[in-house]
């Protein structure tokens, strides 16, 4: 049996508001997946680079949002509906705009990244 856990992993602060937050949330708890929030460790994190040091798919935000995803399917596919979901209400946000901008384009990349490689992982 694999084991499918969300972890939002934060550098400095998370608001629990986050639509983006909220989104996963709300799809893990859809399709019982476990969800956590925790503080980032020193060692899981590449300063120099800015990346997780992890094996598992990365979505980064801003610079102090991240989530790692463990890659399974479905999991993959659950993120991907939520990325879906959430460039569809990109008009809602038009007014907070500037704020908005730098996580849409980290969405944006995560997609093409999540896409390419949930395509690698069924050729396997």
């Amino acid at each position: 049996m694999n084991y499918v856990r969300v972890d939002f992993v934060y550098r400095f602060t998370y608001s629990p508001t986050d639509p983006i937050f909220q989104s996963v949330q709300k799809e893990c708890i859809s399709e019982h997946i476990e969800f956590r929030v925790r503080k980032l460790n020193v060692e899981e994190y590449d300063e120099d680079r800015d990346i997780l040091r992890s094996p598992a798919l990365q979505v980064y935000y801003m610079n102090t949002f991240d989530t790692t995803i463990y890659p399974e399917f479905r999991c993959l596919d659950i993120l991907r509906r939520v990325l879906d979901r959430l460039f569809q209400e990109q008009m809602v946000w038009k007014s907070k705009q500037d704020i908005w901008e730098s996580k849409i384009q980290q969405l944006r990349i995560a997609y093409k990244i999540l896409k390419t490689d949930s395509q690698k992982l069924r050729q396997m």
